[in-house]
């Protein structure tokens, strides 16, 4: 299985009613495969409409041969649970990975995913954001919002992200074979995608009828979580999450492209200690506190009191519940901090 990465088939959508982009509620929001043998899946999950939660989803994992048997798959049964399973090897004509997420609300999502091989997988590095003047956001008519029309506009940089404007989202994507396409989500604002790997993202609600706007509700000020999900045409796929501010950022620390309240800034980029404090009010359920640059960029990463994650703190490890946030609070990490 070297080189194996997975896309889920139905863990993208969101709850009855609410658009593919939106992060809302309870969602297994993606799911990838690491390198090598044996299979170890991860899901990435959103728990009401957080990429953090205090308590664990259950995840139950097994092979399965086609969709009817995943919808018939008793998680009891499975081959493999938790957030950082290893998987036997697959059973003859069992060549798809079933999921099946229960949610601390009592919500269950199933996904079934293909697996296929590939040398390689596309990643996304960073996604780079841009001002889109011109382009209106309230009373756009067709011609306004249409794809070439939006291609034609320029960009240009802006520190501050402005309630009711356009912003223009670029990934940033290596090892990208050809029709590797992203896919968009956040927790507010509105997509229009413009190229595979690009999409003007609005700071309001709308409601679009043939891309004119029926109504626009302007997002209040704070931080606002995307999700870039790459997928190329063989099904293969990776994850990158980051926050946004509508208005002003306050002061703090970027890891991993993920935002976290801070005591203290050091200058990016450079390597820290840090104490994880639980924080309701941050994107990532966390904020930073007493904050230590660190000149060795070699320095040991203290022990985590979390199941198969080791090394620099990594935001990845609430997102794919390996670690609770609870787990996290009042612990010292080494982190990378970054621009």
């Amino acid at each position: 299985m070297s080189g194996l990465l997975l896309l889920l088939v139905f863990a993208c959508r969101g709850p009855v009613g609410e658009p593919r982009q939106a992060l809302v509620g309870d969602r297994v929001v993606a799911v990838t495969l690491a390198d090598g043998e044996p299979a170890r899946p991860r899901a990435s999950l959103l728990v009401d409409g957080r990429t953090w939660s205090d308590e664990p989803v259950d995840l139950a994992w097994a092979w399965v041969a086609d969709e009817d048997a995943l919808w018939s798959l008793d998680p009891a049964a499975s081959d493999a649970t938790g957030p950082v399973p290893t998987l036997p090897d697959p059973p003859e004509g069992a060549g798809r990975i079933g999921l099946v997420a229960t949610f601390p609300s009592g919500h269950e999502a199933r996904a079934l995913l293909a697996v296929t091989g590939s040398p390689a997988a596309p990643q996304v590095r960073r996604v780079t954001h841009a001002r889109v003047p011109g382009q209106p956001l309230e009373d756009a008519e067709d011609d306004d919002l249409a794809l070439e029309v939006r291609a034609a506009r320029p960009t240009e940089p802006a520190e501050v992200v402005a309630p009711s404007s356009w912003t223009r989202l670029q990934a940033r994507v290596q090892g990208a074979p050809d029709g590797t396409r992203i896919r968009w989500m956040a927790t507010a604002g509105t997509f229009l995608e413009l190229d595979a790997t690009t999409a003007d993202w609005a700071s309001a609600d709308l409601v679009l009828d043939d891309l004119e706007t029926e109504s626009s509700e302007p997002l209040p000020p704070g931080p606002v979580t995307f999700v870039a999900l790459a997928n190329d045409r063989q099904g293969h796929g990776a994850v990158h999450a980051f926050d946004l501010f509508v208005g002003e950022e306050p002061a703090g620390a970027r890891i991993g492209g993920r935002w976290l309240p801070a005591d203290a800034s050091p200058m990016a980029p450079t390597w820290a200690y840090a104490r994880l404090e639980a924080d309701d009010e941050a994107p990532l359920g966390l904020r930073l506190v007493d904050v230590q640059q660190v000149s060795d960029p070699a320095a040991t990463a203290p022990e985590v009191p979390c199941e198969g994650v080791s090394g620099p703190f990594d935001p990845l490890w609430l997102l794919q519940g390996a670690c609770p946030r609870e787990a996290l609070d009042g612990v010292r990490v080494l982190a990378r901090i970054s621009p």
